[in-house]
C-alpha cells in the first residue's frame, strides 16, 4: 500500500510539473502566435486582392453583429470578413469561412473583386486526409474558383477524385462567400 501511495505521489508531482511547463510555454508564446496569424492573414488578404487592382488600400474589419446575419442560413460559416477600400471605393472583400471536409474543419480565406466576382481562395488550416482532401489546398485546385460569381456548386468545379467532401466543403465555403458578400458587404 505504501509502495502504490509513493509511485501515485510521483505521478502526480511529475504531471503538475508537466502541466506548469506547458502553461508557462503557452503563455511565453501565445503573443508571437497571435502575431503570426494576423501576419499570415494580411499576406493571404494582399494575395487574394491583389495590389496591382487598387493603391493603398486599407481593410477594414466587417463586424457580423446584425440580427440579420445572425439568421442567414449558409452552407459554411463565416468567421470574419473585410472590406478593402482605396479611399471611398471599394477595391474588393475577403471572406474567412469555416467548413466541413472530410477530416474535419476546414478554414478558407475568398478573396472577390467589387463586383463579387471571386479572385482567389486559400486554405489557411485544414485536417483533410495527406494525398486526397489535403489536395484541395493545392493552387490547381483553387485556381478553379477564380472568376466565378452568383451561386457556385460542386458541378462548376473539377473535384478531386476519392476527395468529394473535401472538395464539397472548399466548394460551399466559396459559395458562402460569395453569397455573404452580396447580402452583407456590398450594403456596409
Amino acid at each position: 500500500m505504501k509502495n502504490i501511495l509513493n509511485i501515485t505521489l510521483r505521478l502526480f508531482i511529475i504531471c503538475l510539473i508537466s502541466v506548469a511547463a506547458l502553461a508557462g510555454v503557452n503563455e511565453l508564446t501565445k503573443a508571437r502566435i497571435a502575431e503570426n496569424a494576423v501576419a499570415d492573414l494580411n499576406a493571404a488578404m494582399q494575395e487574394l486582392v491583389p495590389a496591382e487592382s487598387y493603391s493603398n488600400a486599407d481593410f477594414t474589419d466587417f463586424i457580423k453583429d446584425s440580427a440579420d446575419f445572425l439568421a442567414a442560413d449558409y452552407s459554411a460559416t463565416v468567421t470574419d470578413a473585410y472590406i478593402a477600400k482605396s479611399g471611398d471605393q471599394v477595391e474588393g472583400y475577403v471572406v474567412v469561412l469555416a467548413t466541413k471536409g472530410y477530416g474535419g474543419t476546414i478554414t478558407v480565406n475568398v478573396g472577390l473583386s467589387a463586383e463579387l466576382k471571386v479572385t482567389g481562395a486559400i486554405i489557411s488550416s485544414h485536417t483533410e486526409t495527406p494525398g486526397l482532401g489535403a489536395r484541395t489546398a493545392d493552387k490547381s485546385f483553387l485556381d478553379q474558383f477564380i472568376g466565378k460569381s452568383g451561386s457556385v456548386t460542386l458541378d462548376d468545379i473539377n473535384a478531386i477524385s476519392g476527395a468529394t467532401i473535401s472538395s464539397r466543403g472548399v466548394t460551399n465555403a466559396v459559395d458562402t462567400a460569395v453569397k455573404f458578400a452580396a447580402d452583407f458587404l456590398k450594403k456596409a
